[in-house]
């Protein structure tokens, strides 16, 4: 009953995959707790592909969010930059211009 209890708990806040893995990893039976290699192998998928606890979700959406603020922020500078450039592009211009008509070329 106390590891059950445990269980849940830790599911609630860590999501499915690493409660169960800390459940293997604590279990009463040297024999049936996981090795090493297994493991890593345990924690590397559960990294990878857990993407179903409400925390992760919340997670994820609050850095995309974040992402897509800072790319609407690049975007909104690259095109002042390139009226600038094109400002400038038109002021070289006029003054090679100028400068032809001077030289008489």
């Amino acid at each position: 009953a106390f590891y059950e209890s445990c269980f849940a708990a830790l599911g609630d806040r860590c999501g499915e995959g690493f409660a169960r893995i800390v459940q293997r990893c604590i279990h009463s039976d040297s024999k049936k707790r996981p090795r090493a290699e297994e493991l890593v192998k345990s924690l590397a998928t559960v990294v990878t592909g857990e993407q179903d606890s409400p925390i992760s979700a919340i997670e994820s959406a609050a850095r995309l969010e974040q992402k897509e603020k800072e790319i609407s922020k690049l975007k909104e500078v690259v095109l002042s930059q390139k009226s600038r450039i094109t400002a400038l592009e038109g002021a070289l211009r006029d003054l090679v211009n100028s400068s032809k008509k001077h030289s008489g070329n």
